[in-house]
């Protein structure tokens, strides 16, 4: 079963970070964090921010948080092992519980995206 998108969003309750810095902060003040880590040049990630918006407006295993991590030099890339995105990335208590890799040329899919918020319950 697919979600009818609707486009237009408000994202008012979806934090946004840039450094390793603020994402530290987020996970210190949450116990659980879903993490879409993006960048603003990926026409994947352009296409899967209303999908994963849509499909997780009610989220309720913790807070959201998009990371744009535009610069090749942000030492997000590297310190996650991140490959390409859109990537998600589920921490519980500030450790990596569950995380869904974007594809080089791909990125994700709606479908994956749904399998893995229903993995989350097992975190």
């Amino acid at each position: 079963m697919f979600i009818k998108l609707k486009w237009n969003l408000p994202v008012e309750s979806m934090i946004e970070v840039e450094s390793k810095q603020d994402l530290e902060a987020e996970l210190a003040k949450n116990r659980r964090l879903l993490v879409l880590f993006l960048a603003s040049w990926c026409p994947f990630c352009r296409r899967f921010t209303p999908i994963f918006e849509a499909s997780t407006a009610d989220f309720k295993l913790g807070a959201i948080v998009h990371a744009s991590i535009d610069d090749y030099d942000n030492p997000l890339w590297e310190d996650l092992g991140i490959g390409a995105v859109p990537t998600l990335i589920y921490f519980v208590d500030g450790k990596v519980c569950r995380r869904l890799d974007g594809r080089l040329g791909l990125g994700l899919s709606q479908r994956g995206l749904l399998g893995f918020l229903e993995e989350l319950a097992n975190c």
